[in-house]
């Protein structure tokens, strides 16, 4: 019921028109990226800021203690582009969420703009993220977000996986329930960033992007990005392992929630799927419950189709639904699992613990 509330809600989301901003006062907008061993990402990342359709008025590189090349590529930089500059993270802070904070205090710009250091953009993602800010009169933009193109079944799979989670983000903003965001691609008017950043989610090393959403959505207008040039493609995960891990790193803040739509959303889920592998044990047991999980694994599946085909017609992947049949087995195992996992592990990101 919930899926198909998203699909109908997206009906309902707002197209964001190219060149609105043009018309209009441009606002001073800072780019903030943090990076940890990135180098084989950030000359990419570098080629596509600069070929930006907006003016950005500054782009912030933080430094999260690198031990590869990725300091001295950015340094290099310095001198032929005006706008970078380069800060590093000093030795009391660590980590992501730290990181963007302290980009967040050196930044100029009356806007921020987040991405992270392993994407690539389209030459008009920061004008149409601020024709979603001008046109819906936001505090808060989330943008869609989707992995670059690898050939393969894992990949396949995780690229839809990956894009039934963002499609679901674009339904709870339609639905005016928005409950998550991918920190890949935000934008936030500053000012309201520092009233909001802190007030809750602060013992957590990671949740840079829904904690902010959950605070700030109980007092501003928050809204997602409508418009296939504002899609920031990320690089997907390189096998299981990784998979599991990040997977297991983002469950893990749904403990720290405070935001009730997010809380019965997260049990919703794991509920759903605890019931269907139960149904699919007992049927094991007795086959007399076969039928039962055979309605409501069809029913579930017949939507997640529909609802899949809509979000993949947006992203221009609607071959990706050739995988839904091997998702749909795999899916409630993985959610079960990831969703325990996140409770007793601490997972790692880029060789450190996430708390």
């Amino acid at each position: 019921m919930l899926i198909c509330v998203f699909y109908i809600s997206l009906n309902k989301l707002n197209y964001i028109y190219d060149n609105h901003i043009t018309k209009l006062k441009k606002p001073k907008v800072s780019l903030i990226i943090a990076f940890r061993n990135e180098e084989q990402n950030l000359p990419s990342l570098i080629h596509d800021i600069k070929n930006q359709s907006y003016n950005l008025h500054e782009v912030l590189f933080i430094n999260d203690h690198s031990t590869d090349q990725g300091f001295e590529i950015i340094k290099n930089q310095l001198k032929n582009n005006p706008i970078l500059r380069l800060i590093d993270l000093d030795e009391s802070h660590q980590g992501k969420k730290s990181a963007l904070y302290y980009g967040a205090q050196q930044a100029n710009g009356k806007i921020l703009l987040f991405t992270d250091a392993d994407c690539r953009l389209n030459p008009y993602w920061a004008e149409t993220m601020l024709n979603t800010i001008v046109l819906n009169n936001s505090q808060f933009v989330a943008g869609p977000v989707d992995f670059v193109e690898r050939k393969g079944i894992f990949h396949g799979i995780q690229n839809l996986e990956f894009l039934s989670l963002i499609g679901s983000t674009a339904g709870g903003f339609a639905a005016g329930i928005p409950f998550m965001c991918n920190g890949a691609n935000l934008a936030v008017n500053r000012e309201i960033y520092f009233e909001c950043v802190n007030k809750y989610g602060e013992k957590f090393t990671s949740g840079d992007d829904v904690f902010l959403l959950h605070k700030i959505k109980k007092q501003y207008k928050v809204s997602f990005c409508n418009n296939t040039n504002a899609i920031v493609k990320t690089l997907p995960q390189t096998n299981l392992k990784n998979f599991l891990q990040q997977r297991i790193r983002w469950a893990s803040k749904a403990i720290g929630y405070q935001d009730t739509v997010s809380l019965l959303i997260s049990l919703l889920l794991l509920a759903t799927n605890l019931l269907l592998i139960a149904i699919l044990i007992l049927s094991i047991i007795d086959y007399r419950h076969l039928l039962m999980f055979s309605i409501l694994f069809s029913i579930k599946a017949l939507i997640d189709i529909l609802f899949m085909s809509k979000v993949l017609k947006f992203f221009n992947k609607r071959y990706l639904i050739k995988y839904i049949a091997l998702l749909q087995v795999f899916y409630p195992f993985y959610i079960v699992i990831t969703g325990f996992m996140s409770i007793i592990i601490k997972p790692k990101w880029k060789g450190r613990k996430i708390s």
